[in-house]
């Protein structure tokens, strides 16, 4: 975007008066989705680059016949490619689902190569999941920005339904050289993608490239004052990329290279319902082999009690959870040495949902306090209480770690936290991790 916004003045004659005025007007570029213009810092919600592997603990690969993507270390990107089978794919998505906060507008920017399209390829990328979202596509000879919605009459059933708009029919910019920036789009070429959006339920969307001379919308889509309802189920979405074909006429490939999403009005980091769990009075005992304490994960699904889907009952579990922190307490007089682990494996666990304002259909994460033994993980944090009895904070566990379910909304990111006596001796042990949900 420009440093130094430019203004348009606009005014009927050269005479300037009460009933005359000057109009200043500001560029699209030089302002966000909500027409304030752009003098805030932004602040950036995640991004991630590919210098040295695919990132695997933000991003998810997903692939299906032969569909593939790989590390590709001189190019500081993933390439990501189908074989001539019908049906192959390839997907690249965020765990995370990045929180919109209403009244603010939402920035994506992406790199990547999409490259050509032969016939039967379909290669996108954008902020969007099978259900909703927002992206850019390439099929075919054809390049499209594209709408996705799950809005349905029926409540609960409601699935992804694209409307593509192609690039001849771009209302703002065809870069075809033709538009107001002169530019002839290369969709072969490394691109500097952009989709900026309003969600209020409605609101204005748009897409764009940032150009050599700062960004070029070619497109947006007013849904204010033209739906009679929501364009998008929800603007809480993952970042993705995807190859697919669709026939077995041809392979192709494309790149993924780098991405942010950004609130260009700030955050407010206070919002969310505060909650906690622990084991209470009833302590764990632990013995100098390392032992869960006390595990949370998301929910697969949530408001059960609520909604029916054919899919089952409730709503795929995209919640937020953020401000995550914990504290070990010890009611022995031991030396215990302590590790916060991070998608571990338990045996014997027994998952409970947490009561959420005295409804447990409303839970958002569920815990173990049954586990018998762990083994694997990645350790984010470790420590030791020494011989007294008491307790100590061990950490906040606001990591760059996601906490959410994977593309298919089946497996679980958790946090484990866990114990070990020095001796052979039993020591008695408890935690309490707390968090704030944003739902």
């Amino acid at each position: 975007m420009s440093y130094f916004p430019q203004v348009i003045l606009f005014n009927t004659s050269g005479s300037i008066g009460e009933t005359n005025p000057l109009v200043i007007r500001h560029p699209d570029a030089d302002e966000d989705s909500f027409s304030r213009l752009r003098v805030s810092e932004a602040v950036t919600l995640f991004d991630s680059q590919f210098q040295y592997d695919t990132q695997p603990l933000l991003w998810q690969t997903s692939g299906s016949l032969g569909g593939a993507a790989t590390h590709r270390a001189d190019w500081a990107a993933i390439s990501m490619s189908v074989p001539a089978t019908a049906g192959a794919y390839a997907i690249r998505q965020t765990y995370d689902y990045f929180r919109y906060q209403p009244g603010k507008a939402q920035s994506i920017i992406m790199t990547g190569v999409l490259g050509d399209s032969p016939t039967g390829v379909i290669k996108r990328l954008g902020y969007f999941d099978n259900r909703n979202g927002m992206f850019f596509m390439v099929s075919g000879s054809q390049t499209y920005v594209g709408l996705r919605s799950s809005v349905s009459t029926v409540q609960g059933v409601g699935t992804g339904v694209d409307t593509l708009i192609p690039q001849s029919s771009w209302n703002m910019d065809t870069m075809d050289g033709s538009g107001s920036s002169g530019m002839l789009l290369d969709i072969t070429k490394a691109q500097i993608f952009m989709i900026d959006f309003q969600w209020l339920g409605t609101g204005r969307v748009r897409y764009g490239f940032d150009g050599h001379d700062g960004p070029i919308y070619v497109h947006e889509i007013k849904n204010a004052n033209n739906n009679d309802h929501v364009y998008m189920v929800s603007p809480n979405l993952p970042l993705r990329y995807e190859i697919l074909n669709e026939q077995s006429l041809n392979g192709s490939s494309m790149q993924q290279i780098c991405s942010a999403v950004i609130s260009e009005a700030g955050v407010e980091e206070g919002r969310g319902i505060d909650r906690s769990v622990s084991n209470g009075i009833t302590t764990v005992t632990v013995t100098n082999t390392l032992i869960p304490v006390l595990s949370i994960r998301p929910r697969a699904r949530i408001m059960t009690a609520n909604v029916v889907t054919p899919n089952g009952n409730g709503y795929r579990n995209r919640a937020k959870v953020l401000h995550l922190s914990a504290t070990m307490y010890v009611s022995t007089t031991d030396n215990i040495y302590y590790q916060v682990l991070y998608n571990a494996t338990l045996t014997g666990d027994t998952w409970a949902k947490q009561v959420q304002s005295g409804s447990v259909s409303e839970a958002v994460v569920e815990a173990d306090v049954a586990a018998s033994a762990v083994t694997g993980g990645l350790v984010v944090a470790e420590g030791v209480l020494m011989q007294s009895t008491g307790r100590a904070q061990v950490l906040n566990l606001n990591t760059r770690l996601p906490f959410g379910l994977d593309l298919g909304g089946i497996n679980h990111c958790m946090y484990t936290i866990a114990a070990q006596n020095f001796v052979a001796g039993n020591a008695s042990v408890g935690a309490q991790i707390n968090w704030k949900e944003l739902y």
